[in-house]
């Protein structure tokens, strides 16, 4: 089952949708755990790595995340998981400009003063990630975390335009080359993008 990405459920004719989350759950007692099975479908859909997204949902549910089995602690309803994940989008992946969620982080700033803006390949805007809650707060610090560590963001074919802005690591490094998953799989046509509001959430 898949969900509009804008968290607006009535509206049909939107194009950016994911992955409802599927859940299930493991363990008992002290042991029990919420096993993620589509986590790597939900994240290709919004460009974003599947460690950051399940760092954020553990940090944001007080969970501890096991990247081996991509599970976190405890037991976890989608219906709260769905939340969860619609406000990350809402403010970790939409453009504020456009608000389509075409956009990839970039570190801007010093090293020990960075800040994330995100780079928009629909219409080239680069934001700021404003902070709003301490749950958001914490996305920006996990997202700062992977880009400092040297990971390449990985961005799935058919789902970004293609970038024209520098997408650098930090600031100060020389520019890097945008890794698709095209080399991961034969390729295919890419979908036609439309504009939508989002500003129900």
């Amino acid at each position: 089952m898949s969900i509009n990405m804008n968290g607006n459920a009535n509206d049909t004719n939107y194009r950016y949708t994911m992955d409802k989350f599927h859940v299930t759950i493991g363990g008992r007692g002290n042991g029990i755990y919420t096993v993620f099975n589509n986590i790597g479908d939900v994240c290709k859909s919004m460009n974003h790595p599947i460690d950051v997204v399940m760092s954020y949902i553990a940090a944001t549910t007080g969970s501890n995340y096991i990247a081996a089995r991509n599970t976190i602690t405890g037991t976890h309803k989608t219906d709260e998981l769905t939340q969860i994940i619609l406000e990350y989008i809402k403010h970790l992946v939409m453009c504020p400009m456009c608000n389509i969620p075409e956009t990839i982080p970039k570190i801007q700033g010093t090293k020990k003063n960075a800040s994330i803006i995100l780079c928009c390949s629909a219409c080239k805007n680069e934001s700021p990630i404003k902070s709003v809650n301490k749950r958001i707060d914490k996305g920006i610090d996990i997202i700062l975390k992977y880009l400092k560590s040297g990971n390449t963001w990985i961005t799935s074919k058919g789902t970004m335009v293609q970038q024209s802005c520098p997408l650098n690591n930090l600031c100060d490094l020389s520019d890097k080359l945008l890794v698709t998953d095209e080399t991961l799989a034969e390729p295919k046509e890419s979908d036609t993008n439309t504009i939508n509001p989002f500003d129900f959430i």
